[in-house]
């Protein structure tokens, strides 16, 4: 299982610091949120903040964009060439164009299930994608507690796609890593890391 620190709960004064920290620790990777202020209340990220952290840390990125205006964002983050760039399928109607797109700029290519949207929302475009973002908490802000409803989505995607990568985003823990650890290929995990004294240890316990 893979641990992508996600950037959301990173102290932004200390960013070399941070970044720096987290590859010592054996980060598998860092994910970056995107919000906007209309699909989500708060609003994150930016292609500046992002730019800055690519030159910083080498470290592959996954971008998540929590945006209205997915066919904009999807074309500017492009350019950054992130390892993957997904995409909620609750502010889209047909996602196949961007996800083709996507692919075809050699980006792995997803789609976010939030936390309260049912399953039936996002089957008919499993097969098209290259990982699936499965949200345990309500999308757009650190620091909630897990809900299994997410976690009984990623399980029922794996039975319909033993193959298909699925990441999950929120909530946790060294505890409720232990419930996902049979379904997810990688957990992104903001709160439990940034709070941590040792990024090393915490990370290890959560892979392992």
């Amino acid at each position: 299982m893979l641990i992508y620190p996600s950037l959301l709960s990173i102290n932004k004064e200390k960013l070399k610091e941070e970044l720096d920290a987290l590859k010592k620790a054996k980060a598998d990777g860092l994910h970056y949120d995107v919000m906007d202020g209309k699909f989500v209340p708060n609003k994150f990220g930016g292609i500046k903040l992002l730019n800055k952290v690519k030159k910083i840390s080498d470290l592959p990125i996954n971008i998540q964009l929590m945006v209205q205006d997915n066919e904009k964002e999807v074309k500017k983050y492009i350019k950054a060439k992130p390892q993957g760039l997904c995409f909620h399928i609750e502010t889209t109607k047909n996602p196949i164009p961007l996800l083709k797109l996507i692919k075809e700029n050699k980006i792995q290519a997803g789609l976010t299930i939030d936390l309260p949207t049912p399953l039936e929302k996002i089957k008919p475009f499993l097969k098209d994608l290259d990982f699936v973002l499965v949200m345990t908490v309500k999308a757009g802000a650190g620091g909630q507690k897990f809900d299994e409803y997410g976690l009984q989505k990623a399980k029922e995607i794996k039975k319909l796609y033993p193959k298909l990568p699925i990441h999950m985003d929120g909530g946790i823990t060294i505890q409720t890593a232990k419930l996902c650890k049979k379904t997810a290929h990688l957990l992104d995990v903001g709160s439990a890391i940034f709070k941590s004294n040792d990024y090393k240890k915490i990370i290890s316990d959560l892979r392992n």
